[in-house]
């Protein structure tokens, strides 16, 4: 019970730039000149079930606001820390603790700006899906793709972005201040970019957030969705940490409010699917 009290920083890794609320004895380091009450009213829904997680926890902990690339770096410290909206990868899962899965969203699709030709119908499958990214950016070789530096986007995927020329590559760092990818999407910085599906609908309304025309591609080998975890180093207060978190999470899986919430950004059609897959998390089975 000893390491369960040890004060754990808990580094907040906002990609959507979004600072966080928590209703707890906690620290709050952020960089806007807002109200905490703000805070909490700005954060995604995507995020939300990440709020009854942490209310739930006894560990102590602090937020930080810290850039996702910089809590990679103070990750490497002795000092018991984690991450969270992380997604994970082999490599990953070589350094880093992982929590069962605290969101499920539709996975990454590839959305090309609608002023330019489609994608050629030999570079996609019979049932519309990219083949291949390189072969795709081979046959357009004055394209380039738009996606973020520091993330990661599941091993497969990974793969076939460093198989992308260097020069079609646009990679946007994540900043309070940096231009999001759809903002560069829509000012033709590029024509192609890769996206969550909930960049660009709010599912819980119906409603596009993109306002312009843009066609969606899924890419093949990829899977339909995409879970994010609470990633801590290696440290005896760490797995603890992560420990507890599952523990909560274990209780959660069976509220009918929380599924509800984890299920808000995913479309009436996908529904079946997610939920056949949040169940295999009931049942121990979190592969992804």
């Amino acid at each position: 019970m000893k390491a369960l009290r040890t004060r754990v920083t808990l580094v907040l890794a906002l990609m959507s730039g979004l600072p966080f609320y928590v209703n707890a004895q906690i620290d709050i380091y952020v960089t806007q000149k807002a109200t905490i009450e703000d805070y909490f009213a700005q954060t995604d829904d995507v995020l939300d079930t990440f709020v009854p997680v942490l209310r739930s926890l006894k560990t102590k902990f602090t937020l930080l606001n810290v850039p996702f690339a910089r809590s990679l770096s103070l990750m490497g410290d002795d000092r018991p820390a984690c991450t969270m909206y992380a997604a994970m990868n082999d490599q990953r899962l070589d350094k880093y603790l992982f929590s069962l899965p605290v969101t499920i969203l539709l996975n990454v699709r590839l959305y090309q700006n609608n002023e330019i030709p489609a994608v050629s119908s030999q570079l996609v499958n019979g049932k519309g899906k990219v083949t291949s990214l390189k072969a795709l950016f081979d046959a357009n070789p004055k394209e380039s793709l738009l996606f973020y530096r520091s993330a990661t986007y599941g091993d497969q995927l990974d793969k076939e972005l460093a198989k992308i020329r260097d020069h079609q590559q646009y990679q946007q760092v994540v900043t309070e201040s940096s231009t999001s990818i759809p903002e560069l999407l829509a000012g033709n910085v590029a024509n192609f970019a890769i996206l969550h599906p909930s960049q660009v609908y709010d599912f819980s309304t119906g409603k596009a957030i993109l306002k312009y025309p843009f066609r969606e591609y899924q890419i093949a080998g990829i899977p339909n969705f995409a879970m994010s975890h609470f990633m801590c180093n290696k440290t005896p207060a760490a797995q603890a940490f992560i420990h507890e978190i599952n523990d909560v999470l274990k209780q959660f899986y069976q509220d009918a409010s929380f599924l509800t919430l984890l299920l808000k950004q995913i479309p009436e059609k996908d529904l079946p699917e997610a939920t056949q897959v949040i169940q295999q998390w009931i049942n121990g089975d979190t592969r992804e």
